[in-house]
């Protein structure tokens, strides 16, 4: 959403016939903006990784501002977006990263709570170059990652 144009670059696509979809944080997300491209967005991808903001700003997946107070309400202003979104008629994607601090975090109620169209659970995995000095604190092996996507299978 940073892009200056994202908005006539995702209407060109809708009107080229694409199925359109972005993948944001959502801390820019606002009702005017899910409005506005209402007939031109299909689907939203929305990141959360954890279901509690203290637990987003100890990953640094909070804005800066947050971070350096070390509270954060971005997870209810995501709610609420979500919320509008669905309302709206967006196909609505649930993106969760699942790393070392997050591993015993459970996402179950808040899955159930927003029930996403989709869910895409990843693996925090090392990027060369990227991510080298701060993986470590991170990475979880494929066997506990198989573990955490074990416990939240739907019943």
């Amino acid at each position: 959403m940073l892009h200056k144009d994202i908005c006539d670059l995702i209407k060109r696509a809708k009107l080229l016939g694409f199925t359109t979809c972005m993948v944001t944080n959502g801390s820019l997300l606002n009702k005017f903006w899910l409005k506005h491209m209402q007939h031109h967005l299909d689907w939203l991808g929305i990141s959360i990784d954890a279901s509690s903001d203290a637990l987003h700003v100890a990953i640094g997946r909070a804005s800066k501002r947050d971070i350096d107070r070390g509270a954060s309400t971005n997870l209810e202003h995501l709610k609420n977006m979500w919320k509008l979104a669905k309302t709206l008629g967006y196909g609505l994607k649930l993106n969760t990263v699942v790393s070392r601090p997050t591993l015993d975090h459970d996402m179950s109620q808040l899955v159930v709570e927003l029930l996403p169209d989709r869910w895409k659970v990843f693996q925090v995995l090392p990027v060369r170059g990227e991510n080298d000095d701060s993986i470590y604190d991170m990475h979880v092996s494929d066997a506990v990652f198989t573990e955490w996507v074990q416990r939240h299978r739907c019943k």
